[in-house]
């Protein structure tokens, strides 16, 4: 058996326990837009930090700005072989209106084959799929195929005002190859899509009275 079917093995045998900590992931109501929630913001940065840490990660760390902090870890033991940089983001928005939800914003349910809970889908889920899998790599092989640099950040949801400046601070130590972020629109659930660039994003608010 090669390492990708040892890996795909113990995903599958730890497909119960990882819904379990992605429900757990999901509880947390870290809403970067809203200060009252900046302590459960933190909260969860340091939940995601220690669970980088038990799959395997090293040098995992809360880094504090001056709003959410930035979780970053990494494994770097593939000597030769490209650096992936995983970018995903833990905070979320808020749930408002309440009133639109069937099950509670951050009480997770599953029905059929799909879990519902404000940030399943952006990002925790997505993000949480990247740390699962690089579990199941060092869980059984040991190792992982490339170096893996994870960068996790707490405000996304609020046009990253701390990430530039963190990124520009760290740019030999965040040196990649490549960089992967699972945080894209697909056309459809049977129908999955590769987004291969990315230019940015422009928001605007406009007031108009009269």
């Amino acid at each position: 058996m090669d390492w990708l079917t040892h890996a795909l093995a113990f995903a599958q045998a730890q497909r119960k326990k990882s819904l379990e900590e992605l429900k757990e992931f999901i509880r947390f109501a870290s809403i970067s837009a809203q200060p009252a929630y900046a302590g459960v913001t933190a909260k969860c940065a340091a939940w995601l930090a220690s669970h980088l840490r038990s799959v395997g990660l090293e040098r995992a760390q809360v880094v504090p700005t001056s709003r959410h902090p930035i979780v970053c870890a990494s494994w770097r033991h593939a000597p030769g072989a490209p650096t992936v940089l995983i970018y995903g983001h833990y905070d979320v928005q808020p749930a408002e209106p309440l009133g639109e939800w069937r099950s509670p914003p951050f009480d997770p349910d599953v029905r059929g084959d799909n879990i519902y809970g404000r940030g399943a889908s952006d990002n925790k889920g997505q993000m949480f799929a990247h740390v699962k899998a690089i579990e199941s790599f060092l869980k059984t092989a040991g190792a992982l195929p490339v170096n893996v640099i994870c960068l996790f950040e707490g405000e996304e949801e609020i046009g990253s005002p701390n990430l530039g400046a963190f990124l520009a601070a760290n740019r030999i130590a965040l040196a990649a190859n490549c960089a992967v972020v699972s945080d894209m629109q697909i056309p459809g659930p049977d129908r999955p899509a590769i987004t291969y660039a990315l230019r940015g994003g422009l928001s605007i608010e406009l007031e108009a009275r009269g």
